[in-house]
């Protein structure tokens, strides 16, 4: 599986860095690199990646980056975030991960450190099957008292949705009279 991966880094060195090694593996496509993470927010929604590699930096920086990880996760909910940056601070390690990266990564990144983290990201991805990534909704049928025909609705319903959208599932939460098995 080719892992599709976008860069987001304080300076434009960090990111030729970074695409340099990530070009000498195999299985990995690097989308962009930019040193703007809060300007790339929106393309990464649309491209959605599956990988973004985001560069914490030393000093003030750092938590507007940590806090740009959580909007990124918000626009790009499946993709996997892996931090790059000083391993001298366990708090900003800490904060990384809270923020919703899966991996860090001490700067100077080592090709065999960042070939452990995409074998990671490789493992625990699903495998994309047809109709993967796509987000279910819920709908809910209720009725203040028995004898309203409520079972009947959401079952005719359930039955439409599964005719015309596919998967679809039915559960019948009334604990004293559910008929629907």
């Amino acid at each position: 599986m080719v892992l599709r991966v976008f860069v987001a880094g304080s300076n434009t060195q960090f990111g030729e860095e970074l695409r340099q090694l990530l070009d000498t593996m195999g299985q990995v496509q690097v989308l962009d690199c930019v040193s703007d993470l809060a300007a790339a927010i929106p393309s990464i929604g649309r491209e959605r990646p599956d990988v973004v590699m985001v560069e914490i930096p030393e000093g003030e920086g750092a938590s507007e980056t940590l806090d740009g990880i959580g909007e990124l996760l918000g626009v790009a909910p499946g993709t996997s975030v892996v931090a790059v940056g000083p391993g001298n601070s366990a708090e900003v390690v800490i904060r990384a991960v809270r923020a919703g990266a899966i991996e860090f990564l001490e700067r100077p990144v080592s090709p065999r450190d960042l070939a452990a983290a995409m074998e990671k990201i490789r493992r625990l991805r699903p495998a994309t099957a047809a109709g993967a990534g796509k987000v279910g909704q819920i709908v809910s049928v209720y009725a203040t008292k028995g004898g309203l025909g409520a079972t009947t609705l959401a079952t005719n319903l359930a039955v439409c949705l599964a005719q015309q959208v596919g998967r679809t599932l039915l559960v019948d939460l009334d604990v004293h009279q559910g008929s629907v098995a």
